[in-house]
C-alpha cells in the first residue's frame, strides 16, 4: 500500500468488525520521499459495499475517515500530493473507492516557500 500511495501507511490498532468491513484506530499517512504532506485520523474503517458493487459492476469499497487532520506541503515539483509511478506489470482489478469524512476535517495548507501555514 505504501508503494501505491507514495506515503508510509501506519495503520492503527484493530477496533473490531463492522458490517462487511473492519475498523482501525489512529491511522496516519506519513510524509514520503519528496511527499511532505500528511494525513492523520483517530479512526478509519473500510467496508465492502455489495449493492453498489452490483449497481456499478465493479468492486466498491467504502472508506470512512474520522476527523482527519491534513497538512498539505508542496514537494520539490510544487505539488501538494503526488502518487508515484507504478512499475510495469499486471493492472490491479477495477475498484471504486468511496471516501467519506462524516465529521469536519482540519486542513492546514502550507504555501510554497513560506514557513507559516494558512488555516
Amino acid at each position: 500500500m505504501t508503494r501505491v500511495l507514495g506515503h508510509p501507511l501506519q495503520l492503527g490498532d484493530y477496533r473490531g468488525l463492522r458490517w462487511l468491513g473492519i475498523r482501525a484506530g489512529a491511522t496516519r499517512l506519513a510524509a514520503g520521499v519528496d511527499n511532505p504532506s500528511t494525513i492523520e485520523a483517530p479512526a478509519v474503517s473500510v467496508a465492502f459495499d455489495p449493492l453498489r458493487s452490483l449497481w456499478q459492476r465493479t468492486w466498491v469499497l467504502d472508506l470512512v475517515i474520522e476527523r482527519p487532520q491534513v497538512e498539505l506541503r508542496r514537494n520539490s515539483r510544487g505539488l501538494y500530493w503526488q502518487l508515484p509511478q507504478q512499475p510495469p506489470g499486471p493492472q490491479p482489478p477495477p475498484l471504486a473507492l468511496r471516501i467519506r469524512v462524516p465529521q469536519p476535517a482540519a486542513l492546514r495548507l502550507y504555501p510554497a516557500q513560506i514557513g507559516r501555514a494558512h488555516v
